[in-house]
């Protein structure tokens, strides 16, 4: 069993690593190997196909909307249960609207996954979130920390293949950095910012230039 569940994640990282390269024909092949089983390998193969197709058409932004609802149904899911597929989802349904928002704490609670800070000093509540200014950007963007938060933060730029495109840090109490987005490709990417390595606050930003 380990032998079978060993070989569907090296079929997945393979094809994923094929998508990057532009293999697209390699792609197709071993994302073809894939057999459905557990949730987030079950995601990934679907995800995998649409980012084929949507290469091979040319980024035509017609055949994600074609495919919109089965690409928000994985969206919708929790992160923690449907695997990396969920926000690579994401990164393709804000391509078509960047206004939908994800409760992924009561949707994770919907899946009997509950997350919790072990440091009870942060005190993170419903009402604690990040703005970034301005969106669209071109080569910079501000970020902004709405609530009362210590330590360091990291903030994550994540494409969308679901891959860390840019990674800065700040500190926490500061609540206000200007990061240079000017090496990002045009895009939407997640913004995902880790306080303390522990509790992550969410939002996206579009490069237009």
């Amino acid at each position: 069993m380990n032998n079978f569940l060993n070989q569907t994640i090296n079929n997945i990282t393979i094809q994923r690593e094929a998508i990057v390269n532009n293999n697209l024909e390699n792609a197709e092949l071993q994302n073809d190997y894939v057999v459905n089983g557990e949730l987030p390998e079950t995601n990934s193969k679907l995800i995998n196909e649409i980012e084929i197709e949507y290469l091979e058409r040319g980024y035509d932004i017609q055949y994600l909307i074609d495919n919109y609802s089965g690409i928000f149904a994985i969206a919708s899911q929790c992160p923690f249960a449907g695997g990396s597929a969920v926000e690579r989802a994401r990164s393709y349904v804000a391509l078509i609207n960047d206004s939908v928002y994800y409760d992924d704490l009561n949707i994770c609670l919907q899946s009997g996954i509950y997350r919790f800070s072990k440091n009870d000093s942060l005190n993170i509540k419903d009402e604690n979130s990040i703005t970034v200014k301005p969106n669209p950007a071109n080569d910079k963007v501000e970020i902004k920390l709405i609530g009362k938060f210590e330590g360091v933060c990291k903030t994550e730029f994540i494409n969308a293949f679901g891959q860390t495109s840019l990674v800065e840090e700040m500190n926490c109490s500061e609540t206000l950095k200007s990061i240079n987005v000017s090496s990002l490709q045009q895009g939407i990417y997640i913004i995902k910012v880790y306080i303390n390595n522990q509790i992550s606050l969410i939002n996206k930003v579009a490069i237009i230039r």
